[in-house]
């Protein structure tokens, strides 16, 4: 098999070499004491950017040799861009990794850089083609087979070129690497916030109330999500593709808090349980099983539509409670600590109607449950902005990582370079 840059014409001095040609594949069984510590190159440490350091006896597994210099390659799921390269131990340790990386040891270390080869192995080329040359496993794991990534062709270009290309890409990546970084910081102090705003909204420090007694403030009392609103379950019906009866509502139709209803399937209901069971403006409807269990969404302004069975549908008696005061209280910890004790050993881990009406809802008198979706509101939007914001630094980061690999594994990185140096 062979990857995009095949049809394109390498600069003068490049060569194109499998990386069989240029690595040995290492299978060397790591022997393991139980009471020696361990340098462990493991797949999940990955993004740590460091690897463990464990106790012999506590290696359930069998282990490889590997040893500074080594370029690992993850062929577990290997859509995840994951390459390193092993440094030198700390404190002597001896160094292992898991069996799910290909070991490659650089046969010639005076013809190829191993910082060259794995930003190769990181670029957009490679990880194309590795992501589509995979096999399945159990669950939701793919793998590649090391035989088919060895067979892959890599430009090569004279040493002193390799280097230079290395020197340009840490140089401009370092600079990526902070400026996501900076985006990252953003976004911890972002969930911070959101989650310091939604604690005062609930305990009454949001609209000028004294916390300070732990107590909730004068006019404001505990109810269950039973007394202030009725729950049903969705209807059971399959979705449908022709365009007859309602549009089905369905757990993997909310992304991102949004429905995009041109999206949503219908379904054939009869007038009866349609009537049942349509949405209306201020419902809100919740995943009951599965990762999303407890996620909640507003609905407002749908077409006419049904949720699914899956979903849990929750109708506030709006002469008690507002329900965009309700949606925000099911997004505060408050209300996620109930579910995960609700949910907590559990066989289906979901939550059903039954336990969603009996957990506590802090409601404040409606005038003030404005007053703080009012406020919530103004500040959620602000903080949102700067979410957006940081999203499309991520993605010019993105794009421009990707153009910078393309361009140095392609000889446009370095063309300047090698004209001036008359290479």
């Amino acid at each position: 098999m062979s990857n995009d840059l095949s049809d394109s014409t390498p600069p003068d001095g490049w060569k194109r070499r499998s990386l069989d040609d240029l690595v040995v594949s290492m299978r060397k069984s790591a022997k393991i004491v139980d009471s020696a510590m361990y340098e462990l190159w493991s797949v999940p440490s990955f993004s740590d950017g460091c690897p463990e350091y464990v106790l012999g006896s506590s290696i359930g597994s069998g282990k490889l040799a590997v040893s500074p210099g080594d370029v690992l390659i993850s062929k577990i799921n290997p859509r995840i861009n994951r390459v390193w390269v092993v440094a030198e131990p700390r404190d002597a340790l001896p160094q292992v990794s898991s069996t799910e990386w290909l070991i490659a040891r650089i046969k010639d270390a005076e013809s190829l850089n191993r910082v060259f080869l794995r930003n190769y192995l990181s670029s957009p080329v490679f990880r194309e083609w590795i992501s589509g040359a995979t096999s399945s496993v159990t669950g939701s794991h793919s793998r590649a087979k090391s035989e088919q990534i060895l067979e892959q062709m890599v430009p090569i270009p004279p040493l002193v070129e390799q280097e230079k290309i290395v020197e340009i890409l840490e140089e401009q990546l370092s600079r990526l690497d902070a400026a996501l970084e900076a985006v990252r910081a953003v976004r911890v102090k972002a969930a911070q916030f959101r989650r310091s705003l939604l604690h005062a909204a609930f305990t009454g420090a949001l609209t000028g109330h004294d916390t300070s007694s732990g107590t909730l403030p004068a006019g404001w009392e505990d109810v269950s999500a039973g007394e202030i609103a009725r729950l049903n379950y969705g209807y059971t019906e399959s979705a449908s593709a022709d365009p007859v009866g309602p549009k089905f509502l369905r757990i993997t139709d909310i992304q991102d808090g949004r429905v995009s209803w041109d999206d949503v399937p219908y379904c054939l209901i009869s007038p009866e349980n349609e009537q049942k069971h349509r949405l209306i403006s201020g419902d809100i409807v919740f995943a009951r099983t599965g990762a999303t269990t407890g996620k909640s969404f507003l609905i407002m302004d749908p077409p006419n539509a049904v949720c699914a069975s899956y979903l849990i549908r929750l109708q506030p008696k709006v002469e008690m409670v507002r329900p965009q005061y309700l949606q925000y209280f099911f997004q505060s910890d408050g209300y996620w600590q109930q579910v995960r004790a609700e949910t907590t050993g559990t066989a289906q881990g979901g939550v059903n109607a039954s336990k969603l009406s009996k957990l506590t809802v802090v409601l404040p008198p409606l005038g003030e449950q404005e007053r703080i979706v009012e406020i919530l509101e103004e500040q959620l939007s602000r903080l949102d902005a700067s979410l957006a914001l940081a999203n499309t630094v991520e993605k010019r980061a993105a794009a421009l990582r990707r153009s910078l690999l393309h361009a140095a594994f392609t000889g446009n990185l370095t063309k300047q370079w090698r004209e001036n140096a008359h290479v």
